[in-house]
């Protein structure tokens, strides 16, 4: 099914210089002053500690560095283009951001080339006003149940709202005007909640990502890792081990690739419980939230419940033997027959839009395609829970989540999310939870740094050669 996107935009804005600002003429009255960006402040949502960033945040913090950066994308040739407000500081801006960039990515994954092979691309908006208008819409959307996901699109130097019928664009456009939003900043998108894809099938000995596990339903193993507090395990979708967001007493017992004793290969040891949104959404029009808080309630909705990443970790059983870091090679158009490993050898926590993408799931098998949506904020339904009017609510934020276009089937949930290096070692950025409904070719994957946040593996992520 072709994707349908219609632009906020109705009208063309044209940018006029009014005595250092700029406003935007749209066909709305008045216009909207794009101002200089204040100072830092304390507390200010902004000002992040670098350590637990979002691919947001570390965009919005190296556009403090580097005045006028509007964000970065890789294109369908593989060229990173770099958006710029001011193209003729183009060399200086370059020599500033490649060590930043090299430093958020890391140098080690090799996923920012040279700056010399960069493309610079005129941007209308820096990366600090697309955050703080991003902000804005966080706490307009809070609850609505006509909205199913919001981003800040770098390929296009805009934000996203994707919603369930492009006929309310009318009245949520009206909104953004009432938030001093330029419109045509704002593209809405034909969207609807996503599916869980929860439904390499043989023995596999030692376990490796990729393969069939089987719990509450079927699913796909991320990867075996070693966690700090649990030891020698492995980790696939919360989603996949029902309850989700609890460890049941007894643990639920996961086993590769059929139920039987002799299949048991872990015990589920962590799976954390949503956060409550505590965040409180005052009466005060001055007040934004950022992307990444979880809301409190308001009159007649609950709170937000929220969590980073669709992941659970299990400890594996005494005996299994299992190939840490290491995911299933098979061949593309759904063979499911292993042909060897793809040994992972660097993770990136926040991979970039139009980063090259794989995954291998039990079901449909290694596929490929490029991120296209990066540090989403998606709602899923985890829980059968009903709003004040009776209708269905999608009742867990799924924070900072990334989109991608390959392609998935039911039973592929958790499968690892990875890139490939020339000499056949992997990246991995992700783990794989669902797609559309009606669009199949969108994907949705929670990117490492999320799993780490989750998990409590912040201090590192032990697999393979990372160990």
């Amino acid at each position: 099914m072709k994707r349908h996107s219609i632009a906020a935009v109705g009208l063309v804005a044209v940018l006029v210089a009014l005595g250092g600002c700029a406003s935007f003429k749209t066909g709305w009255e008045g216009g909207f002053e794009i101002r200089p960006e204040p100072p830092l402040r304390e507390h200010d949502p902004l000002l992040i500690e670098e350590e637990h960033e979002t691919l947001d945040e570390a965009y919005a913090r190296i556009a403090r560095l580097v005045p006028g950066f509007g964000g970065i994308f890789f294109d369908e040739f593989g060229i990173l283009n770099v958006y710029l407000t001011d193209l003729s500081n183009t060399q200086e801006a370059f020599a500033r951001l490649e060590p930043l960039l090299l430093d958020y990515f890391g140098q080690e994954a090799g996923v920012i080339p040279s700056a010399n092979l960069w493309r610079a691309v005129q941007g209308r908006y820096n990366y600090l006003q697309l955050m703080r208008w991003y902000n804005k819409l966080v706490e307009m959307i809070f609850q609505d149940l006509r909205v199913v996901k919001a981003d800040i699109d770098e390929r296009n130097n805009r934000l996203i709202l994707g919603i369930k019928d492009l006929k309310d664009t009318h009245h949520l456009l009206q909104r953004i005007r009432n938030l001093d939003i330029p419109p045509d900043v704002v593209a809405f998108e034909d969207a609807d909640f996503p599916v869980l894809t929860s439904t390499l099938n043989g023995e596999v000995r030692p376990v490796v990502g990729g393969v069939q596990v089987v719990g509450s339903g079927g699913c796909t193993l991320m990867l075996p890792v070693r966690h700090s507090a649990y030891g020698l395990g492995f980790i696939t979708n919360a989603h996949c081990a029902k309850p989700e967001a609890t460890v049941p007493n007894p643990p639920l017992k996961l086993y590769q690739p059929n139920r039987s004793d002799s299949n048991l290969i872990g015990n589920e040891s962590l799976d954390p419980p949503v956060i409550i949104g505590t965040v409180p959404v005052p009466n005060d029009p001055r007040w934004r939230p950022k992307g990444t808080d979880c809301l409190a309630a308001r009159p007649g909705w609950p709170a937000e419940k929220c969590r980073w990443s669709d992941s659970a970790f299990f400890t594996s059983t005494p005996g299994i033997s299992m190939l840490r870091g290491h995911i299933a090679k098979v061949s593309q158009g759904g063979d499911l027959t292993i042909i060897g490993y793809w040994p992972v050898v660097a993770i990136v926590r926040n991979p970039p839009l139009g980063m090259p993408v794989n995954k291998v799931g039990q079901t449909s098998g290694w596929t490929s395609g490029r991120v296209t949506g990066t540090c989403q904020r998606t709602w899923t339904n985890w829980w059968d829970e009903r709003g004040p009017d009776g209708r269905p609510i999608a009742n867990v934020v799924l924070l900072c989540q990334n989109e991608a276009n390959y392609w998935v089937e039911s039973g592929d949930s958790g499968a690892p999310v990875f890139s490939l290096r020339r000499n056949n070692t992997a990246i991995l950025v992700g783990i794989s939870w669902g797609h559309d409904q009606n669009i199949r070719e969108i994907s949705y994957f929670s990117p490492v740094g999320g799993i780490m946040k989750d998990l409590n593996m912040v201090g590192g992520f032990c697999a393979g050669n990372l160990c």
